[in-house]
């Protein structure tokens, strides 16, 4: 068991990627963690969370336990499981960046308008439609996203600080 302290943000991240997970998918129901980045996936969006310390060691992780720890903060304790996890490093490497004058911000929020707006801005930019659920899931950073990458018909990489999320657009 290990026990590792993250952003009360990151953590309502990953638990509503985590509970958004398709049943009968058990393995969204876990994280990864890399020497300088924890993972979690639902198969239709994608957290990053890229660190300079290692969390923990690397490995697949499921969450036992949360608590809270001080203002702002989350403490988990995590125990190792025994499987593999979807390549999600290679599904981040492998988005190409936009030119610098080809990205754009959206701001999101917990507010509804506002994440109405987001996915408006997101159609209106990329011609692809983004579920308002996949936008709630990162909605509690209350931030403004850069969107670092598109394309027709697939994923958008949004970043936010430290943060990358990938989501995939609704399939005609």
């Amino acid at each position: 068991m290990e026990k590792i302290l993250m952003l009360k943000e990151d953590y309502k991240t990953i638990n509503k990627i985590i509970k958004s997970a398709d049943k009968g998918r058990d393995i969204f129901g876990y994280i990864k963690i890399t020497k300088d980045a924890l993972y979690a996936t639902n198969g239709r969006s994608a957290f990053k969370r890229a660190y300079d310390f290692e969390v923990a060691p690397a490995g697949v992780y499921e969450i036992i336990k949360t608590d809270k720890a001080s203002a702002g903060f989350i403490t988990l304790l995590i125990e190792k499981a025994d499987l593999e996890f979807p390549d999600i490093e290679g599904i981040y490497k492998g988005i190409e960046p936009l030119k610098a004058e080809d990205q754009f911000d959206i701001t999101i929020n917990t507010e509804p308008m506002v994440q109405t707006r987001a996915v408006l801005d997101l159609f209106k930019a990329t011609k692809n439609a983004y579920s308002i659920e996949l936008i709630q899931s990162f909605a509690s950073y209350g931030a403004r996203w850069r969107v670092v990458s598109y394309k027709k018909d697939g994923p958008a990489l949004l970043r936010y600080e430290d943060v990358k999320m990938i989501i995939l657009p609704f399939k005609e």
